[in-house]
Formats: structure tokens, sequence, C-alpha cells
């Protein structure tokens, strides 16, 4: 069954989903493309790859135990209808039961975070092995509490970038939820994620096309700095680029790479410290960095508190609009 079948239809409403595109290895072959084109992915590629090495050093510190407890919190979102989790599971059920007809399914959850959507994927294939990985031992040690009610499921420290700890041809499906993004490496966690699949495996994996927060987190600094900003430490959009992630699959070997846009909101509670902190988390390096950083960002961030997204009556802050893509991709078969 090809993905476009799977996919939901584009809703009218702001949470529906698109299918874009599908690619194939010839159509992404940089070596195919027109001069200016390939110029142009270099650059980009370049581009992706200084972003990467930012977002990873900055990630590593950046997700300590106590920012690791207030994305758990954020990443409930996920759970959406159209959020990544639910189209994710979608994916690996498809695969699972329509082509490898078996639910004993071998997965490694990449940049699991608090253990998602590891724990999701576990939870409906109790025959399965599950093994959620993440750079940060904070994330990994909430992961681990998930475990203790799914002895099917694992979580372990591992850098996407590096794998050496998994064999070749190992797991059915390779999961990641933003995370390549912020990998040290993009086109090295891409051949690493090929590696260890089985031929013909699958790897599901999201990536931002848009995040509502980064506009406040833009303007927080903006006033914080008495200037524009610089990207933040943390780069959501990294491979934003349409095509971008796509060419690295296929340079890495995969094969039959789909993908389709969806959009979800996400409601950040109505604790105003939470908020603060989820408006701050992405620019929480730089702001450390900053002489009364922290000071000048709440009373930036009270300045500019209504004018991203809306509050409903119970004061929980609403952000419509955030965008990712889903792409699912094929190792291809010995």
């Amino acid at each position: 069954m090809k993905l476009l079948s799977v996919l939901r239809p584009l809703a009218s409403s702001a949470t529906g989903c698109a299918f874009l595109s599908r690619s194939s290895s010839k159509a992404f072959s940089p070596a195919l493309l027109p001069q200016t084109s390939r110029f142009r992915d270099h650059q980009l590629r370049s581009m992706a790859s200084n972003d990467s090495n930012k977002s990873a050093d900055a990630s590593k510190g950046q997700f300590d135990a106590e920012a690791s407890k207030i994305y758990k919190i954020i990443s409930e979102n996920h759970r959406h209808p159209s959020g990544p989790w639910v189209t994710m599971l979608d994916q690996v059920h498809n695969y699972a039961d329509n082509i490898l007809q078996r639910k004993d399914i071998r997965v490694l959850d990449l940049a699991t975070g608090p253990g998602e959507p590891a724990e999701t994927i576990a939870r409906q294939f109790p025959d399965a092995t599950v093994i959620a990985t993440d750079v940060s031992p904070d994330q990994i040690a909430i992961a681990e509490q998930t475990t203790l009610t799914l002895p099917h499921m694992t979580a372990q420290v591992a850098d996407m970038a590096d794998l050496h700890q998994f064999d070749n041809d190992t797991f059915d499906v390779v999961t990641c939820c933003y995370g390549f993004m912020f990998a040290s490496d993009i086109p090295r966690a891409v051949r690493e994620s090929y590696r260890v699949l089985k031929p013909g495996g699958r790897l599901i994996a999201t990536t931002w096309n848009k995040v509502t927060m980064l506009e406040k987190a833009r303007a927080i600094m903006e006033r914080v700095l008495g200037e524009l900003p610089p990207p933040p430490p943390i780069n959501p959009l990294t491979l934003k680029e349409p095509g971008l992630f796509e060419s690295m699959l296929t340079d890495a070997g995969y094969s039959n790479v789909e993908t389709a846009a969806h959009e979800y909101p996400m409601d950040l509670t109505k604790d105003p410290e939470h908020q603060f902190q989820a408006a701050t988390m992405i620019i929480k390096a730089s702001l450390d960095e900053i002489d009364g950083g922290w000071e000048k960002a709440r009373l930036a961030y009270d300045a500019v508190k209504y004018d991203h997204g809306e509050y409903n009556d119970q004061g929980h802050w609403i952000l419509p609009g955030n965008e990712y893509k889903l792409t699912v991709a094929t190792k291809k078969l010995a």
C-alpha cells in the first residue's frame, strides 16, 4: 500500500493535512539537477549542517532536568489527532499490518525526548521490541519511567549520528519525531538510520515547517537585544527548505520517499509560569549568556504576551498553525 492511500485528505479546518510529494532517488539526485540547483543544494546542506551543529551543542545543555519536564508538558500536544504521534503510529500500523503482516516488529525511536512516539507504538504493539533513544540523559530518565509498565520497551542514551551500539540490518522501523533537525551531523544521522534498518525497513520521521512559538521567542529576543535577533541556538526549522531532507534521504540510499504536511494547534496550559518557560525554552541558552537576560525576557514577555496566539476563556494559551512534514522512506532490498 502506498503512503498516498492512507493519508488523510486536506481538511477545511486548520487541523487537516495535505499530500505534498512523492520522490524517488532519481527525482532528488543532485547529479541530475541543473548546476545552479546543485550549487543551491550544496549551500542549503552547508547551512543545515552549521545550524545542526549549533543546535546539537545547545540542545545537550538545553534539555536539562527542568527543561525536560517543560518539554514533556509541551509535547503532549503532539497527541492531537493531526499531531505527529498519531500520524506516525498510523504509518507503523500501515507497514506492520499491510506490508509485513506481523506484529512482532523491532522499532528504534531516535530523539525520543520523554519517550515518544516509542510509548505510543509500544502500547499498540505488545509483541514488538521498542527501543527509545535520546542524546539527553535527563530526557531518557523521563522515558525510563514509562518502561516500568511496558516490559517490551527500553530507553537508553544514544547519539543518532553515531548508533554504534546497534548492528546493521536490525530494525523493521526507525522513527524520529522532530529530531533530525538537531543532530550533530544530519547526513550522518540519516545514514545511521539507514544502516540499522533491515532491507525493506521503514523510516518514519517528522520535521518542522512552521512553529508558531518561534514568533513569540523572536519577539522576546528582539526586545531583550534591542535589535533583530539571530536564529535561536536550537533551530527547529533547519530542515524546512523543500526537498532538502528528501535529498539527504535519497543520498543515503533510501527509496520511495513520500511526504505529507500536517497542521495542529498547541495548548500551552493556563499556568502563567509554564507559558513563560515554554515561550523562552528555545532561547534559554542565549538568555543565560546575557547580563540580566532573564529579567529583560520577563518584561519583554509581558509586553508581547497577547501578540501571538490566543487565550481562551479558561486562560489557556493556544498557538494555532504549527505545521510539520511527515516523511516515510524505505531501505532498499538487498
